[in-house]
């Protein structure tokens, strides 16, 4: 981690993190700064990401099941829930207070709402008719994910 702090802060000697495919299972990086790191494919399960930056990570594939991202900085949105993880549909769906990721398509919450059919086919072949089927329940578990206080 000091060599990637190092890469982070411009340091020649410095290197950034690749953790592609690591086993970090139930490891504690609270505070870590993960800022840039390549965590594809990473077991992240049960681990403790509290307060970690994550800004500008690769978490493509990660598994992040019961990891808790608590105050977690995530592509530039502050986590203070842990993000809830949808799986068994066409593409794996993670849902934060405000953003919602469906594949590798990540919108606020407002945004996903307000697409119009012709936005959604952009986005896949069968884009559309998934939205159609989900959109309503999907809706519903941001809502109920952002709480009063959205």
């Amino acid at each position: 981690m000091e060599r990637h702090n190092q890469w982070v802060n411009g340091h020649a000697e410095g290197r950034q993190a690749n953790l592609t495919g690591a086993d970090l299972r139930g490891a504690d990086l609270s505070l870590a700064n993960l800022r840039g790191a390549d965590l594809t494919g990473a077991d992240l399960r049960g681990a403790n990401l509290r307060e970690a930056t994550l800004t500008g990570a690769s978490l493509r594939g990660a598994d992040l099941t019961g990891a808790d991202l608590t105050g977690a900085d995530l592509r530039g949105e502050t986590i203070q829930k842990p993000p809830l993880q949808l799986s068994g549909l066409r593409w794996p769906i993670m849902v934060t207070e405000k953003f919602m990721v469906i594949g590798c398509q990540r919108h606020t919450h407002v945004s996903w709402s307000e697409m119009d059919d012709a936005e959604i086919s952009k986005m896949h072949p069968v884009a559309s008719a998934f939205w159609a089927k989900h959109k309503t329940a999907l809706m519903a578990i941001c809502e109920l994910h952002a709480g009063a206080d959205r």
